[in-house]
């Protein structure tokens, strides 16, 4: 069977990543909890506001720290070196 693109271990690693540093900063630019979200009531989410600061600060590290340790899987998806560096920076 022929290898493709899609395949590759590099491309799932690169939209986890990308999902998890990009999630946690597009739910804070709405501006309110979980897109403005109220499961229970207003005061209920402003009470959860803080776990879900952390869990947003956890979500990042992981990005961050799996961007980190799976560079060299990455850098095998994207072949160009401006790309690749581009890609890098922004995460």
């Amino acid at each position: 069977m022929k290898d493709t693109e899609l395949s590759k271990p590099g491309i799932g690693i690169l939209a986890l990543v990308i999902l998890l540093i990009f999630i946690p900063f597009w739910e804070s630019w709405y501006g309110t909890s979980l897109w403005g979200l109220n499961l229970y009531s207003p005061a209920h989410m402003d009470a959860i506001s803080d776990q879900l600061r952390v869990f947003k600060i956890v979500l990042v590290c992981a990005g961050v720290f799996l961007l980190l340790r799976k560079s060299n899987a990455i850098k095998t998806v994207i072949k160009s070196s401006a790309a690749r560096n581009l890609v890098l920076a922004c995460c």
